[in-house]
């Protein structure tokens, strides 16, 4: 099994000037979900969604070719992908020759999906979508839809994961909230270094907020209405991300 204090996080690493899949490093989920209880299936949706924006590879001619990529690995994997080992690995395709862009995809594809699923009885496929550069202008920043959470003006003396915190407004009818924040934080364990993420949660429940956000339940409910925009374009996996950004979202109806 491996152990992210065995992964090149932290050490000094060679480039390697050819593809290598072997530089993928999976790490076991367990481990840290056993941490909060979790001993077999999630009950919970998601994946992690990496977005690559500086792979290149050959052309056969030996032509420099770039792309996007965006990877989605689903939380039913057994494994993750430790982000240096992945940004190695991509960078292993700078001086290799590859035919087209299908290829590189499918190569994606099959070595992500075998380290994500290594040791599985029933592994299965990471989705790879590659994006040429004709596409790139499809590709905006925009802030995630639902009712930002940051607006309120709370006095925070906690940083430290907290979930006594959280109150279920048990005797509420349930509501359809999505709420976003772009102050979720977390840090490596290795280095230490921090991470941040944008967060949005999706559920259908009975309420479950901080005591000083029930002020603000109407605007909440007024902003995530069952069938409204908000929900509708909120319908996809969860992810979280490389390079540039983080963001966790939950499919609709599901109970955090």
């Amino acid at each position: 099994m491996n152990l992210p204090e065995n992964s090149p996080l932290g050490k000094a690493s060679a480039y390697a000037d050819q593809y290598d899949a072997s530089l993928l490093f999976p790490i076991p989920r367990s481990g840290k979900r056993a941490e909060i209880g979790i001993s077999a299936a999630p009950p919970f949706f998601g994946a992690d969604l990496w977005t690559a924006f500086e792979l290149s590879w050959l052309n056969q001619r030996g032509k420099p070719q770039v792309a996007l990529a965006h990877i989605t690995v689903p939380c039913e994997s057994p494994n993750i992908i430790e982000s240096k080992s992945f940004k190695l690995y991509l960078n292993s395709f700078n001086s290799t020759r590859f035919l087209d862009a299908a290829e590189v995809q499918a190569r994606l594809r099959a070595d992500l999906s075998e380290a994500a699923w290594r040791g599985a009885a029933q592994p299965s496929s990471a989705g790879v979508r590659l994006l040429l550069p004709e596409l790139f202008d499809r590709e905006p920043v925009h802030e995630l839809d639902g009712l930002s959470l940051d607006r309120l003006d709370v006095e925070c003396t906690q940083y430290t994961p907290a979930p006594e915190l959280l109150r279920a407004a048990v005797n509420e009818p349930p509501v359809t909230e999505v709420l976003t924040s772009n102050l979720l934080k977390s840090n490596c364990l290795i280095t230490g270094q921090p991470y941040w993420a944008r967060h949005q949660p999706v559920s259908h429940q009975p309420s479950a907020r901080p005591a000083r956000q029930r002020a603000h339940g109407a605007a909440v409910k007024a902003a995530a209405k069952p069938g409204g925009a908000a929900a509708k374009k909120a319908g996809c996996w969860p992810s979280r991300a490389l390079v540039a950004r983080v963001a966790l979202r939950r499919r609709p109806r599901c109970r955090l």
